[in-house]
């Protein structure tokens, strides 16, 4: 990609003697009203309420490029882009130079060791306006309207991506050639926690790439590369770091994040130090489990990774992690779901608040609920409440040249299948 058109996110001014640095003036614009996060007294650690915020909204009208151009075409000419072997060669050798340094991503201050799955950050922590991006699943056009959104709108956030870069979706290659590239810009204004696709992806001694999720759309595309591919290299990489990538992480108001849900009943009565909160396959349910949305109480099935907890269960654990903390646990940040529309509010979720987000664009494959297009969803850490919530809309004729018209089998009289354009 061109400088011209790849933004970069900048560093805080607290890494650099002049003031924060401002923007290139072809970023996304919005008017936007956003609400401080409440301060806490010198020396306190503060009690939140962890309430939802109301949404902020932002149609395709509400959203200008620069003066004249419009957004979307230059959103459009950005992920027009295609890498060269070279590009993405040259990628690979910058990232694994950045990968070998102390702290380089955005919360790795925090962990003990690479090996930690689990980071607390500390409740007396500075760590500036944070954005989550939910699931992405191969959606390049949704990556980049999140990431220019947020560019424009907050200039020294960080991102923190909740995990499922890859499959469903068509542009596996393009999504984690994207991702690297924010990340050798400005790796300290990255986080990422595993998402299943995320730690299902895999490649064998012999070569071959494959998955623990079915179906693996980003491993049967690798495969149908070259040997000599330099999207293989690149795949590699991105296995290499999803490996030694956290799997959740407490806020410092004690909003927990993570791609899933938290350890089942049955792991829980293991954990009786933070240490614990690193066994294998404690992190393994941060990243697989899902959330019943009306269940109380559900008995661990071991035979499926992605089994369901119930609400009693998930409040025993939050209850259980404020007790080793020091600082109860609020509420909850997750994707893993995919839902229509792209986000929701556990409604049953009383005494720990769920918030959960998917960043896609559009109707993926397997996914049969709702409209073709789909608001682009992120959420905004308001310390002591729960996410604000941003819906972009991006327009409908840009969805379809990405990604083609929306279709629908419909039956043929002589009782075949075909397909008509909806």
């Amino acid at each position: 990609m061109s400088e011209e058109l790849t933004p970069q996110l900048p560093v805080s001014s607290a890494e650099v003697a002049d003031p924060a640095p401002t923007l290139d003036p072809e970023y996304l614009y919005t008017e936007g009203n956003l609400s401080e996060a409440p301060a806490a007294s010198q020396g306190q650690i503060p009690q939140y309420s962890f309430q939802r915020v109301p949404d902020i909204e932002l149609r395709e009208k509400d959203i200008t490029w620069g003066k004249d151009a419009p957004v979307w075409e230059a959103i459009e000419r950005l992920i027009s882009h295609e890498p060269t072997d070279c590009d993405i060669q040259k990628l690979v050798a910058n990232c694994q130079t950045f990968f070998g340094k102390k702290n380089f991503l955005a919360f790795d201050q925090w962990r003990n060791s690479k090996a930690d799955g689990f980071v607390v950050i500390p409740a007396k922590a500075e760590v500036g306006s944070v954005w989550f991006i939910g699931d992405i699943h191969s959606d390049i056009l949704a990556l980049e309207v999140a990431f220019q959104y947020i560019s424009k709108t907050d200039p020294n956030a960080t991102l923190l991506f909740l995990g499922d870069l890859l499959d469903r979706g068509s542009f596996h290659g393009r999504v984690l050639y994207r991702f690297f590239d924010l990340i050798s810009r400005s790796g300290h204004k990255i986080g990422f926690i595993v998402g299943n696709h995320d730690e299902g992806l895999c490649k064998s001694p012999d070569g071959i790439f494959d998955s623990a999720v079915r179906p693996s759309e980003a491993a049967e595309w690798l495969n149908s590369t070259p040997a000599e591919s330099a999207w293989r290299y690149l795949a590699e990489m991105a296995i290499s770091f999803f490996r030694r990538s956290p799997r959740a992480i407490v806020m410092p108001d004690g909003l927990l994040v993570a791609h899933g849900g938290v350890p089942h009943t049955d792991l829980q009565s293991k954990i009786h130090t933070t240490n614990d909160l690193n066994q294998e396959g404690v992190l393994q349910d941060f990243v697989w489990i899902r959330l019943h949305e009306t269940a109380r109480r559900r008995i661990p099935n071991r035979f499926s990774r992605g089994c369901s907890i119930g609400i009693d269960d998930f409040d025993a654990f939050c209850s259980q992690l404020g007790g080793l903390l020091d600082r109860p646990i609020g509420g909850m940040i997750r994707g893993h779901d995919h839902l229509d529309p792209r986000f929701k509010f556990f409604e049953h979720y009383q005494k720990h608040p769920v918030l959960t987000i998917n960043t896609m664009c559009y109707r993926q494959d397997g996914e049969s609920a709702g409209s073709f297009e789909k608001p682009v969803i992120i959420a905004r850490w308001n310390s002591g409440t729960m996410p604000e919530v941003h819906k972009l809309t991006v327009p409908s004729d840009l969805i379809d040249r990405v990604y083609g018209s929306p279709r629908v089998a419909v039956s043929a009289p002589d009782g075949t299948c075909k397909e008509m354009s909806n």
